[in-house]
């Protein structure tokens, strides 16, 4: 079945079931590397839409959201006249034979139009789908956006799926190697979670899915691996660690890991579930159980 678009609100958008699955889509296969995990201000985006200059249009299949745009078309300021910009443009990686983006990309040329812009303009991640199609249809590149992360932030990146999948892999594959268990020190005080392990040298460990922003400290000598890339840290260093991770680490030197964020939660039991939607794989939840047993981190002594 073919994909419907209609023209909605941000409301409405945000009432679909399945938007913020959609989002987190989203997120997972086109935020830039080294940006902060997108939060999507939901608010800010209805203040702007009040204002005429954001058009919102969602793509349906079967009466379920399966993509969205929004198509921003403000006077720039150098030109003087109206420039159409495509915000947002996504489709949900099951739903891309429905024909849904190419329509999303027709509304949005229509806007442009019913608007009276001097024209529209695309941003597409290298080498995706996007990228390759809008050469297809008359569009022409005219730039390249170049991005550069403030060097003073040390920053674990959220991953991609392909990144996360790899330390799956790596964990199943531990599995089969002998275990080492691995104790779990974790307080909840004043708001604030605080967990703490140590992972003794010459170990590796696989953690859980982590479904938050938190911060990390390191103090030792280990190798991470995050965001589909991997370094050493030797010594003591507090991390900006983003939401949708997954980490390796190969401990060269005893190091001990602490991961801290604020919470809503009245006990730490809450705290893990709020950090992870893996809660059966923490060492916190199987300390003391035979080796046969899961756990949050497959440890291979080396």
């Amino acid at each position: 079945m073919s994909a419907i678009i209609k023209q909605c609100t941000i409301a409405e958008l945000e009432s679909a079931p399945n938007f913020v699955d959609l989002r987190e889509e989203y997120a997972r296969e086109s935020t830039t590397p080294g940006m902060p995990h997108p939060k999507g201000k939901m608010e800010l985006y209805k203040t702007i839409e009040k204002s005429g200059m954001v058009y919102t249009v969602g793509a349906y299949n079967e009466n379920a959201l399966v993509g969205f745009m929004t198509v921003m078309s403000p006077v720039n300021p150098h030109h003087g006249e109206i420039i159409a910009v495509v915000e947002s443009i996504f489709v949900g990686k099951a739903y891309r034979s429905t024909g849904a983006g190419l329509k999303l990309i027709r509304a949005a040329e229509m806007r442009m139009k019913e608007v009276k812009a001097a024209g529209l303009f695309f941003s597409a991640p290298i080498d995706s789908d996007l990228s390759e199609l809008l050469p297809k249809i008359g569009y022409v590149l005219t730039n390249q956006v170049f991005f550069k992360k403030p060097v003073s932030n040390e920053l674990i990146e959220s991953m991609k799926d392909a990144a996360i999948a790899k330390v799956y892999k790596l964990e199943e594959y531990s599995k089969k190697m002998p275990q080492v268990e691995i104790k779990t020190s974790h307080t909840l005080h004043n708001g604030v979670y605080t967990r703490t392990i140590m992972i003794p040298a010459g170990v590796m460990l696989t953690g859980a899915l982590v479904k938050i922003d938190t911060t990390l400290i390191i103090s030792g000598n280990v190798i991470v691996y995050a965001g589909d890339q991997s370094r050493e840290i030797d010594g003591y260093l507090p991390i900006l660690a983003a939401a949708n991770r997954k980490q390796a680490f190969i401990a060269k030197k005893d190091t001990y890991i602490t991961m801290i964020f604020r919470t809503e939660a009245d006990s730490v039991e809450e705290a893990e579930e709020e950090f992870t939607d893996e809660t059966h794989l923490l060492m916190s939840r199987n300390e003391g159980a035979p080796n046969d047993v899961i756990t949050e981190a497959k440890c291979l002594a080396q």
